[in-house]
This record gives structure tokens, sequence and C-alpha cells, in this order.
């Protein structure tokens, strides 16, 4: 169980993540899950949410190379992009970031 003082991941704990830069966030509310995604969305231009749809991958290599080190593997993306494919293999084995995991006020 998630006791929030931590700044692990922990994989059995609900998390969200940014497809577009890798960031994650835990926190057990999913009420405060969605408040810091619909928050952190908007440090990223409009044209890089639109590019990654129209891309038709997961995530963008970025994110993907910050995801590896957490378990979170874009396995189909893995086939349809070579970015994607080098960033998976350059990622680093442990994570280099903290998780966020403060409480997102609504």
């Amino acid at each position: 169980m998630y006791t929030g003082d931590r700044e692990a991941f922990d994989p059995d704990c609900p998390y969200t993540g940014c497809r577009l830069c890798g960031r994650i966030y835990q926190n057990d509310d999913s009420e405060n899950r969605k408040a810091w995604s619909f928050s952190h969305a908007k440090e990223h231009p409009a044209q890089e949410h639109i590019n990654l749809q129209l891309s038709g991958l997961w995530c963008t290599p970025e994110a993907a190379q910050e995801f590896a080190a957490y378990g979170i593997v874009p396995i189909s993306d893995m086939f349809f992009s070579n970015e994607i494919s080098s960033a998976l293999a350059e990622a680093p084995r442990i994570p280099v970031k903290e998780v966020e995991k403060s409480v997102v006020q609504h």
C-alpha cells in the first residue's frame, strides 16, 4: 500500500504518466491523478499533443526512455518506430528522476 512518504516508484500503486515527456505521478486518489494529468498537460504546447496523436504512437521516444526505467515499456511502439526502439535500448536501467507524489489541488 502506498503511504505517500516515499519518493520511489511503487509498481503496486496507481500511477499516471505523461506520454510526451515521461514524468510519472503516483497517488492512490484517482481524482488527484486526473488533476495532475490536466495540470501537467499544460506544460507542453498543444502542437506536441497533436503531433503525438498524429504519429500513431503511444508515447514519444523521450517518454519511452523515461518510462523504461520504471518497467513501463510501449511494446507496440517498439515495432513501429526505430526511434522508440533506440530510446528503449539506451534507457537507464534505474530511474534517474523522482516520481511525483504530492497532492494536487483541484
